[in-house]
């Protein structure tokens, strides 16, 4: 029963990530295609994300999942569900950091920025001075 318990645990580990990353998948393609310039660039970030969630939700559940004998199969199942979602945070909110920092948060203070810029004044003849 043990075999059963880690293969489904390692399953859930692998498969979860992937269908948080199918969901945000088309939209971060865009976003990274509008921030990388490039169709390879977009998709090689893309490709480290899906490793970096799979991956990371993996080690943590087989780091962090009691597997000594005699734990019974839901504490198990409760506990690969907890550490799986929670290397699904931990990878989309590296994400949304990066995206924040190196594409939004600029965004916003350029706009600003272009804000706080005087106008050119107008002069009679109606051109700018």
């Amino acid at each position: 029963m043990e075999l059963q318990i880690l293969f489904l645990s390692i399953s859930v580990a692998i498969i979860f990530p992937l269908i948080a990353l199918r969901y945000l998948s088309q939209v971060l393609h865009s976003l990274l295609m509008d921030v990388c310039g490039s169709n390879n660039a977009a998709d090689f970030w893309l490709r480290c994300i899906h490793i970096l969630a799979v991956t990371g939700s993996l080690v943590l559940v087989i780091a962090c999942v009691p597997t000594y004998d005699g734990v019974h199969w839901l504490t198990v199942i409760r506990s690969v569900l907890i550490w799986t979602s929670a290397g699904i945070f931990l990878a989309v909110a590296l994400v949304a950091k990066s995206v924040w920092s190196n594409a939004v948060k600029p965004a916003i203070e350029a706009i600003n920025k272009s804000a706080r810029s005087p106008l050119p004044m107008e002069t009679q003849s109606g051109g700018t001075k």
